[in-house]
């Protein structure tokens, strides 16, 4: 099983996971809320937009809100 290499003639990949890590604390205010903001944006309905043009499904509410929890955690400052 390869969610990114389908077998058979014609396949394509169905799925296209991708990873983003974040310091748990960010000593500089300024780079910390640009990365949480970032992050943020990426999670949200800040890219649905762009991946519907591009042709990607936008993360499922509870996805988003887990991401946004964990950003929570972020310490800034």
């Amino acid at each position: 099983y390869n969610p990114l290499n389908g077998p058979g003639e014609g396949a394509y990949p169905i799925t296209a996971p991708t990873y983003i890590l974040v310091h748990p604390a960010y000593e500089d205010a300024e780079v910390g809320a640009a990365v949480v903001a970032f992050v943020e944006w990426l999670i949200t309905d800040g890219a649905a937009d762009y991946a519907e043009e591009v042709g990607f499904a936008p993360l499922p509410e509870a996805l988003q809100q887990a991401g946004l929890d964990t950003l929570e955690t972020v310490q800034v400052g």
